[in-house]
């Protein structure tokens, strides 16, 4: 859990971090941009919306697809709810 905590900090304070700990995950022309923080065996996957990036689900990697299924389905719905309480 350190572990992630510390890549979240080095994303926060904007360094750049290779692949295989923080991977765009963004499915093609989806507007919205998902990221995931990987360790070896968690992961979590974040969106990076108007105000910056927002933590959205956590997972381990062997839930993986589950987790990610899940994980867009939340930001579907936060995404809908953030739009209609702008009018």
């Amino acid at each position: 859990m350190l572990t992630v905590q510390t890549r979240m900090l080095e994303i926060s304070d904007l360094k750049s971090l290779p692949e295989k700990k923080f991977k765009d995950i963004t499915p093609y022309n989806e507007k919205v941009k998902e990221y995931e923080i990987k360790t070896n065996n968690l992961r979590v996957y974040l969106i990076k919306d108007v105000k910056g990036k927002l933590i959205i689900i956590g997972g381990k990697k062997t839930t993986q697809k589950k987790d990610i299924k899940k994980f867009r389905n939340l930001k579907k719905e936060y995404l809908k709810y953030f739009k209609e309480n702008l009018k």
